[in-house]
């Protein structure tokens, strides 16, 4: 009994962990694309330090690869996939929310 208690506690914390890490995820990921954090990043960057801001090549191929599975996979529909990912990120915290306050 007591190792199916303690299991479960793991699911819940773990549910706990992916759906917050879905939901950073997608945050992130929308900031980046669609709110032009980039672009507001050097801009700010270059007053401050009188300097260009070089972000590393691998941050913008890895946003633009994202970008392209999940137009691939919803079909262009990006909105809403992501919409999708953040109801999915909640629904998995309330799950291993409600697990937890059951052990």
């Amino acid at each position: 009994m007591m190792c199916s208690v303690e299991i479960m506690y793991l699911v819940a914390k773990l549910l706990q962990f992916l759906g917050s890490v879905l939901l950073s995820g997608v945050t992130i990921y929308t900031l980046w694309s669609y709110y032009s954090i980039r672009s507001n990043l050097v801009k700010l960057h270059s007053y401050a330090y009188k300097r260009p801001l070089v972000i590393p090549k691998d941050y913008d191929e890895f946003i633009e690869r994202l970008a392209n599975v999940l137009d691939q996979l919803t079909g262009g529909r990006r909105v809403e996939s992501l919409l999708i990912l953040v109801v999915i990120g909640f629904v998995m915290l309330a799950i291993g929310l409600i697990l937890e306050f059951l052990v």
